[in-house]
């Protein structure tokens, strides 16, 4: 079955304020295409048993071009070097060579995330911390339109789920970053 992923009303419900702590550990989810999607940074902590979304910038393709990781990944270095970043969790289909090159140039700990069984299991949880508003943000406009744009493929006994585009030319890449970093921050002990 396909269904919404989240009324919007949820995520919306889960606006705060709030500031990063200095030094708080943090995770980044990376989830990138070329051409036909885009490619999204989100950096989140977690307090206890919430999360809390500190950063979220999304790159376009040009109209008939593709996006210059370039960008990307010198705003990746950026925020390893600017904050306490443990982790990043990236969907390997496009990122391996980018992650090998900041895993040996700036000794954070790249992971892949694998995205069948691992992406159900986050992509649940996330749905069920939001559902919960566990999942705090400060109303980033590209999380709110990616939020909305989402649908879910949910297996027969609804215990896990799988984030998708409710339409083709609709993104959703920053919640695919967003469910493998909340995803993340709960392999560790805060």
């Amino acid at each position: 079955a396909v269904a919404a992923f989240i009324p919007i009303e949820w995520w919306l419900a889960c606006k705060q304020d709030y500031t990063m702590e200095q030094g708080e550990p943090i995770i980044i989810g990376v989830d990138a295409a070329t051409t036909s999607d885009c490619f999204a940074i989100v950096a989140v902590s977690r307090r206890e048993d919430h999360t809390y979304v500190h950063y979220c910038k999304v790159w376009y393709p040009p109209k008939g071009g593709e996006i210059d990781y370039d960008e990307p990944e010198k705003e990746l270095r950026r925020l390893i070097n600017q904050y306490n970043v443990i982790e990043l969790a990236y969907d390997s289909h496009q990122l391996v060579s980018m992650m090998q090159r900041l895993r040996n140039e700036e000794f954070v700990n790249a992971r892949k995330f694998q995205q069948m069984e691992d992406r159900l299991i986050a992509d649940k949880r996330l749905y069920d911390m939001i559902r919960a508003r566990q999942v705090h943000h400060k109303g980033e406009s590209e999380l709110i339109e990616h939020m909305g744009n989402a649908a879910a493929e949910i297996d027969k006994h609804e215990s896990k789920l799988r984030i998708v585009k409710r339409q083709s030319d609709k993104k959703i890449d920053a919640d695919i970053a967003l469910s493998m970093a909340n995803d993340r921050c709960f392999s560790y002990a805060f």
